[in-house]
């Protein structure tokens, strides 16, 4: 798993810039050191998985990629504080690929935050659950699945950007007052 790191000088030497950039938000942020571990960890998968998947088998080299260390540690630092989903983070990683923005910009740019507010959760879970009355029967007839699929909806409603416990725990809560 670790070898595209050793194997290729430009991309460890980038994924040690990254790491030099998250263990100094981390020591300003006075998160455990327990974490950094975590995060360190984050930035590897990120690297090998996904950064080489963009680039489609070209080889990485840092003068010719568009994004910063200091914007790879910041994206990574970004999924932590916002809690985002796997779906959201690779569309910002994909658009930081693109654009070689940086990606708090593109998160305000393009709304890729995760609805979380309980009010709004709870209206689009309203919302869902009025559209579907079968799901809602479903559910109440003891049919476990109904509630993944109005979750499903709810994430189809916000464009995947839903935190997924958060709806499950807006949807338990009114389909149990819904007669």
């Amino acid at each position: 798993i670790i070898e595209p790191l050793v194997s290729n000088k430009d991309l460890s030497e980038y994924f040690e810039k990254a790491v030099s950039e998250l263990l100094r938000w981390v020591k300003d942020k006075g998160i455990e050191k327990e974490k950094t571990t975590r995060f360190i960890q984050q930035t590897s998968n990120y690297l090998i998985s996904d950064v080489l998947g963009l680039l489609k088998g070209k080889p990485f080299r840092e003068q010719d990629f568009p994004i910063t260390p200091e914007n790879f540690a910041e994206f990574i630092t970004i999924i932590y504080e916002k809690n985002l989903t796997s779906k959201l983070a690779k569309m910002l990683l994909e658009e930081m690929f693109k654009t070689g923005k940086d990606p708090s910009d593109i998160l305000e740019e393009k709304e890729l935050t995760q609805v979380s507010d309980e009010k709004q959760v709870e209206e689009i879970a309203k919302k869902v659950i009025d559209s579907n009355p079968q799901a809602v029967k479903d559910f109440q007839s003891g049919k476990v699945g109904a509630i993944q699929f109005l979750i499903g909806q709810m994430m189809k409603e916000t464009k995947g950007r839903i935190n997924p416990e958060k709806a499950k725990e807006a949807l338990t809560k009114i389909l149990k007052m819904v007669k």
